[in-house]
């Protein structure tokens, strides 16, 4: 499975009206071609579900999916202390960690040198983390949890290499188009002039 195969069949299974927090590359631009509007693209790398974890805390009950890699993913390992310690409360939070074992934008070289057992990872934060191998596999896991509670490890493999962005759209005009979808979906207006008196 590709990573356009599984961003196609997380399209398929979200609900109306989630919100999207995307790590950069391929990722993003594939997340992009989907969700333009409603997704947050971070441009660094460990930030993707910190950021996602937030969201889903302050937008609770509404749903929060961070699209994470397994490169970035590993940066940030020091947020499963915190995203254990909240886990019952963030129903609402799905993670889904794309790993192709690559820095696809670091010249395609490995993300460790080891294996990791990602479920035994997740049990040492009590955090149920599933591995996933296939389209079928992803679709189920998906469904079983109906996007709530779901933190899972998608195993893709990108025959091509990363090419250029695609994604018209740079970080500036990322945080205004999600900003606008947060006051669409909240019903609160979030950004508006400054009031000079």
């Amino acid at each position: 499975m590709t990573t356009r195969d599984a961003v196609n069949i997380l399209a398929s299974t979200l609900p109306e009206g989630v919100s999207l927090v995307s790590s950069p590359g391929r990722t993003a631009d594939e997340v992009a071609n989907k969700f333009p509007n409603q997704t947050l693209f971070i441009d660094s790398m460990g930030d993707v579900v910190p950021i996602a974890m937030g969201l889903a805390l302050g937008l609770s009950p509404l749903p929060v999916v961070a699209l994470d890699t397994d490169g970035s993913h590993l940066f940030g390992l020091s947020v499963l202390a915190t995203l254990g310690a909240h886990w019952k409360k963030l129903s609402n939070l799905t993670v889904i960690v794309f790993d192709d074992h690559l820095y696809e934008g670091a010249g395609a070289l490995p993300s460790r040198l080891c294996s990791i057992d990602w479920s035994m990872l997740g049990r040492a934060f009590e955090l149920p983390i599933s591995a996933i191998g296939n389209p079928d596999q992803f679709q189920s896991v998906l469904a079983k949890h109906n996007m709530s509670g779901t933190y899972c490890i998608v195993g893709v493999n990108n025959p091509t290499p990363v090419g250029s962005c695609s994604r018209t759209i740079d970080g500036i005009e990322s945080r205004y188009n999600f900003v606008r979808h947060i006051e669409r979906i909240t019903g609160h207006t979030i950004l508006q002039p400054c009031i000079k008196g």
